[in-house]
């Protein structure tokens, strides 16, 4: 499989993409923000595997949020779908809902 380059032009393109799917504006805004944050982190050079998940592992090691996470990862992943590339996707963090509010969030 070829390497994958990410270029300023694969960002706007994906960003037309985004925009020409419908997608809301804030989420074409989330989304090109998460790809240029891991663009920017990542540095020149190929995509692997490897550095995604070092890129995930940067994030939880950052003390940001699954739920913050995971909407990263989707970026990414919907990113790499629109690229062929599939075989990059990475997996979501496991989430527990909490089924019980706190007492102190409790209305009284």
């Amino acid at each position: 499989m070829r390497d994958l380059m990410i270029r300023e032009s694969d960002i706007q393109g994906f960003t037309r993409h985004l925009k020409d799917q419908e997608y809301a504006g804030g989420s074409v805004e989330k989304y090109t923000r998460d790809i240029r944050a891991f663009w920017a982190w990542a540095g020149p050079g190929p995509v692997t595997k490897e550095g995604l998940l070092r890129w995930k592992s940067h994030l939880e090691a950052a003390g940001r949020q699954p739920e913050t996470i995971n909407s990263m990862l989707a970026a990414l992943n919907c990113f790499f779908r629109t690229k062929g590339r599939g075989d990059l996707r990475l997996k979501y963090l496991k989430v527990q809902r909490k089924l019980f509010r706190s007492r102190e969030r409790e209305l009284t």
